[in-house]
């Protein structure tokens, strides 16, 4: 997928649309409260380090609404990252952590142009 949107990202630049490829934290979905409610002491802890589905779309909202768009755009975000940088908390007023900080994984750079 990252490599999907850095190749959009050059398709698509001369119709000034932007393509970026987003990394979401763990949701917390109604299936995972369904997993952590069957056992709260073995999957308990998944609870305080999830992000909710309307999050990445707050993070969405802010990347549409940023006038240097373009200047992003074939890249590789990670919402909690951006979150960070627009000034948006999830539910409750929670900062949910980095995939960077958390599973110490980054977004790689993908090559700059497209082999056809």
């Amino acid at each position: 997928m990252n490599k999907m949107a850095a190749d959009m990202a050059i398709d698509l630049k001369d119709h000034s649309v932007a393509a970026l490829s987003i990394w979401m934290g763990v949701l917390l979905t109604d299936r995972l409260k369904m997993v952590i409610a069957s056992d709260p002491e073995k999957y308990g802890h998944l609870e305080g380090c999830t992000e909710t589905p309307e999050f990445a779309g707050h993070v969405i909202w802010a990347l549409y609404n940023e006038p240097e768009l373009m200047a992003i755009s074939g890249k590789t975000v990670i919402d909690a990252e951006m979150a960070v940088r627009y000034g948006i908390r999830d539910a409750n007023g929670q900062q949910p952590l980095s995939c960077r900080d958390t599973h110490e994984v980054a977004p790689q750079i993908q090559y700059p142009d497209i082999i056809r």
